[in-house]
């Protein structure tokens, strides 16, 4: 394990992608799907104050910053009347979904199982997104995802508490970063395969 301090190399990570997210939104460069951000928000705030509960100490400044960056982007998609508003049947699903999971938590009350909700959340929240992504792989920043995944490698690298309280948002956060990541990518690619043809 490496020291806790390197909490913050990792949350550099975080403020550096989504500071490049934010600064791309701001040109009109990506279309952010709000069901997904407006919800990415919501479920790592839980999870934050679930982890607070259970004293989890400075790794869990991830899993806030996981939720402020989100909500700043919702915000900035209201003002402006910007991103990906149209809603399928789909994002309703997933969303009902992650909303249920959230109000499940709240009526038990147990950090592990908080934060084992939230990552349902999040991650049913992510659906659209993928979808998104692989269709218009242009409309999403890999930048933004691929810090993430390096920011939540680094906090799980700190963890000397191995309890899902501890360890499974971050694992989480590592996957889905990882995930988008390639989708984005490979989309891009297949998109370029295609106009080459």
């Amino acid at each position: 394990m490496i020291p806790a301090g390197f909490v913050f190399l990792a949350l550099a990570f975080n403020v550096l992608g989504a500071g490049s997210y934010l600064y791309r939104l701001a040109r009109r460069e990506i279309q952010p799907h709000i069901v997904t951000w407006a919800l990415w928000a919501l479920a790592p705030l839980v999870a934050f104050v679930a982890q607070l509960s259970e004293h989890i100490g400075v790794q869990s400044l991830i899993t806030l910053f996981t939720g402020a960056s989100p909500l700043v982007v919702v915000v900035m998609l209201i003002a402006r009347r910007q991103g990906a508003w149209g809603v399928t049947a789909c994002d309703l699903f997933c969303g009902a979904l992650s909303v249920a999971g959230l109000i499940i938590w709240a009526l038990t009350r147990h950090a592990a199982y908080a934060v084992l909700f939230a990552i349902a959340a999040d991650a049913l929240a992510a659906v659209p997104t993928y979808r998104k992504a692989w269709r218009n792989p242009g409309s999403e920043s890999w930048f933004n995802f691929a810090c993430l995944a390096v920011s939540a490698l680094i906090t799980l690298a700190t963890i000397t508490t191995w309890s899902p309280a501890h360890y499974a948002f971050a694992a989480y956060l590592a996957v889905l970063g990882l995930s988008m990541t390639a989708v984005i990518l490979l989309g891009n690619r297949r998109v370029a395969a295609g106009r080459r043809a």
